[in-house]
Parts: structure tokens; C-alpha cells; sequence
């Protein structure tokens, strides 16, 4: 089964596309659809960084999504998932095929995601990661670097 609010995207309607994958449009109760899944899949052709991968992680999924805006860096390729080109309906259809023949790659990528979640984007992992930049400033383990237009500014913090 296939959830989707992007109905308008569908190339192959006539070919039994409907029958496979439901247009639920916006929803409100996110967690119950990701709680019925396996693998959420996230074929982007551009992102920022997409809430709705980091909600899919944290609800333990096995991840498979393109290699397009702050994927990489919120996905650990082979660990939570995998990351493949976009528009690449052969690795995404190679990635999906080698995932559903063990059901164990599911559950071990859903774990790994789910704590990678929580350890980077979690409040708890932010906070942290705040406190490890501001003990480093204060440590003097980083540069601060300010640039106004042409002007380039470098100092240690002090």
C-alpha cells in the first residue's frame, strides 16, 4: 500500500496505479500512517530539510530516499537507509527489491534510524549539540568568522 497527497504526479494512472497507492491528501495524523508502514520512501527531486524524513526516522522506519538537499546529512547511507540518485527508478527499484527479499534489513535499518533521530534531531540530541558549540567557544576550539558585505572579519572568541 502507497500514501501519497501528490495525486497530480501520478504519470501511469491507467495502468493500475490507482488500485496500489491511495491520495490521502494532507493529514493531520501523520503517525498512524507511518505506524502501518515498512519503509518510507522519499523520492525528491529537491529538499531542504524534510520534517517529513526526520518524522519517518523517529517512528523506527527503514528510510530510502534521494540524494537531494539536507538528506544526506539527516540520513546515515547503509546504516538507516539508503540514499540514491534522484530520478533513478533502477536504484530505487534494486534498493526496495534487496529490502523486502530480508525482513531484517527492515528492522535493523528501523532501529538504526530511529536512534539517529533521537541522538541529531531529537530536543535532547539539540540541546546537546548546542552545549558541545558553546563549551567549544568558550574552549576556544572554534573560529568565528564574520563577514558585513566586502568585509571579511576573523577572531578566536575569547
Amino acid at each position: 500500500m502507497i500514501y501519497s497527497d501528490q495525486e497530480s504526479r501520478v504519470s501511469h494512472p491507467s495502468k493500475g496505479v490507482e488500485k496500489l497507492v491511495f491520495f490521502t491528501g494532507n493529514v493531520n495524523n501523520v503517525k498512524d500512517y507511518l505506524s502501518e508502514s515498512d519503509v518510507f520512501i522519499l523520492p525528491s527531486l529537491s529538499e531542504g530539510t524534510p520534517m517529513a524524513l526526520l518524522e519517518a526516522m523517529a517512528s523506527g522506519l527503514a528510510i530510502v530516499a534521494t540524494r537531494v538537499g539536507e538528506n544526506e546529512i539527516a540520513l546515515d547511507h547503509g546504516r538507516a537507509g539508503f540514499l540514491i540518485p534522484p530520478a533513478s527508478v533502477e536504484d530505487l527499484s534494486s534498493i526496495l527489491n534487496n529490502i523486502f527479499s530480508d525482513r531484517e534489513i527492515f528492522r535493523k535499518m528501523g532501529e538504526e534510524a530511529h536512534k539517529l533521530a533521537n541522538q541529531k534531531f531529537s530536543s535532547q540530541g539539540m540541546i546537546k549539540k548546542y552545549e558541545e558549540l558553546y563549551l567549544g567557544l568558550f574552549q576556544n576550539k572554534y573560529t568565528v568568522r564574520i563577514i558585513f558585505g566586502d568585509e571579511d572579519l576573523q577572531s578566536q572568541v575569547q
